[in-house]
């Protein structure tokens, strides 16, 4: 099987297509595929804020943590940085179907066992939060 994605200079490039799947969705799609979704991430994912695409294909560049010392990996310097290179913010849904389209395998292979969404987005009580994905040894895990 040939790889679904590419990497340069520390960059993961992706696509994955939208299919109309609505936060709830979302919400039972993962916990059937035993994957823990916190009480935080069921509240973005069902918020208004949250509004799905049906149909659209995200063209994503993925910039790992490798690029950041330590101390400079926080969503201010994420968003400066991806800014700078002509990149859009990557949002909840994106999140979403990465986790479904690729593999745990897939994104060890990648290097990756967090995939955070930088665009903040509102709860149910208008707190802003980045819709988080985890994968490797505690398994699946949205928060």
């Amino acid at each position: 099987m040939s790889k679904r994605w590419r990497e340069k200079c520390g960059v993961i490039y992706l696509n994955v297509t939208s299919d109309g799947t609505s936060g709830k969705a979302w919400i039972k799609y993962f916990e059937e595929q035993d994957c823990c979704v916190d009480d935080d991430a069921k509240s973005v994912l069902c918020s208004k804020n949250f509004t799905p695409t049906n149909g659209v294909t995200w063209k994503i560049a993925i910039l790992k943590g490798v690029l950041f010392s330590d101390t400079k990996l926080i969503t201010m310097n994420i968003r400066t940085k991806a800014s700078g290179l002509k990149f859009t913010t990557l949002n909840a849904e994106a999140v979403c179907l990465i986790r479904k389209n690729f593999t745990d395998e897939e994104l060890k292979e990648m290097g990756l066992s967090y995939i955070v969404a930088i665009e903040s987005i509102k709860d149910f009580d208008g707190y802003l939060y980045c819709l988080a994905a985890s994968s490797g040894d505690l398994g699946c895990w949205f928060g």
